[in-house]
């Protein structure tokens, strides 16, 4: 059973990734009034394809043919993996957050 859910869950986060893709070649101009909606959904799906990647790779860790070092060791790496990603998340919002309306040459793209 995991295996399948993890194949099926592994093609739909493929999916959402290549529609990322395609998303950001073909968003609309910074004056746009399209803009902020697409930055929302484009932002939305990001997040959920991150979410659904990390459920698959959990899935995937706990697969019949692991060994019982390889589930233990293999999902506390995972975890592990997670956390980092998350507060590197966090510390990036906060920051972004902290920037806003202060443009210099620093934070200018």
């Amino acid at each position: 059973m995991e295996q399948v859910l993890h194949a099926g869950f592994g093609i739909a986060v493929t999916g959402l990734t290549v529609m990322q893709v395609i998303a950001g070649m073909v968003r609309p101009g910074p004056d746009s009034d399209k803009r902020l909606v697409f930055n929302r959904m484009h932002r939305f799906l990001g997040v959920v394809t991150y979410i659904l990647a990390a459920i698959t790779m959990f899935i995937g860790s706990r697969t019949s043919y692991m060994t019982d070092r390889m589930l233990a060791t293999g999902t506390g790496l995972l975890a592990g993996l997670v956390v980092v990603q998350v507060f590197y998340a966090v510390f990036m919002e906060i920051s972004a957050c902290r920037c806003k309306g202060k443009r210099n040459e620093r934070n200018v793209i």
